[in-house]
């Protein structure tokens, strides 16, 4: 979601489409969106979206061959909630944000939507033994 609305780093090979920011800094660089989303990305919290971005590269949307799955399992023990929640909150509200000051982005508020099932991350509970 990060990279839709912002942008890959500069620094990334990733290959990707472009952003929401990238095609109304192209098409409409006078939307008042453009502001709004730029002061967002500078805001979010660059270890926060670095925890999520690692945890996704090397074992969510990707998973790294050269870890084991003990491996995977103690990277999976480091996910931090509240990281994940901190980004998602970011870009919910900058998304609310561009589309209060640029009309044309207005349907992306989804009044009225209902979306069942979401809820805020939270840490695992305790590791209970399976020999109970």
């Amino acid at each position: 979601m990060h990279e839709l609305i912002y942008g890959v780093a500069a620094d990334s090979s990733s290959q990707q489409q472009p952003s929401l920011l990238e095609l109304l800094e192209r098409d409409d660089p006078r939307s008042g969106a453009i502001p709004v989303l730029r002061q967002a990305r500078q805001a979010l919290d660059s270890a926060a979206l670095a925890h999520v971005r690692d945890l996704r590269n090397r074992v969510g949307a990707h998973v790294d061959e050269r870890l084991s799955v003990n491996q995977i399992t103690t990277v999976m023990q480091t996910f931090d909630p509240a990281a994940l929640n901190a980004v998602l909150d970011n870009g919910f509200e900058a998304l609310t944000q561009a589309a209060r000051a640029e009309p044309l982005l207005r349907p992306v508020l989804m009044f009225d939507a209902v979306l069942s099932g979401f809820s805020l991350a939270s840490p695992p509970e305790a590791a209970r033994p399976y020999d109970d």
